[in-house]
């Protein structure tokens, strides 16, 4: 695995693929139901911010949360990391719905 690999707590479980000749993938899954797919690709050279991130919800991506409505990409290590925290935080699916009905009702 590659020393570049950003690193989460342990209330994630987390999948790692190669991705083709050029990339890695880490897959990574979060108790609110929501995870995220993180790919570099070796391709870019030094110099480039190699990750790209796409937002998952229950294993499949997912464009409409507060954060994204599409993949990120050309992102830091750094940036890949504060997603990574802000998607651990968003309220779990059925959460969200009870608030909207709290809200409204």
């Amino acid at each position: 695995m590659s020393n570049d690999e950003v690193i989460f707590p342990d209330d994630s479980k987390k999948v790692f693929r190669p991705v083709g000749l050029w990339g890695e993938q880490w897959v990574y899954s979060f108790p609110n139901g929501y995870g995220a797919s993180v790919v570099s690709f070796f391709r870019d050279g030094p110099g480039k911010d190699p990750y790209e991130l796409g937002v998952l919800h229950e294993g499949l991506l997912c464009y409409d949360t507060p954060l994204t409505d599409d993949v990120i990409g050309n992102l830091t290590r750094e940036e890949v990391q504060g997603l990574l925290e802000k998607i651990a935080a968003l309220p779990a699916v059925g959460n969200q719905e009870k608030q909207k009905e709290k809200d409204h009702g």
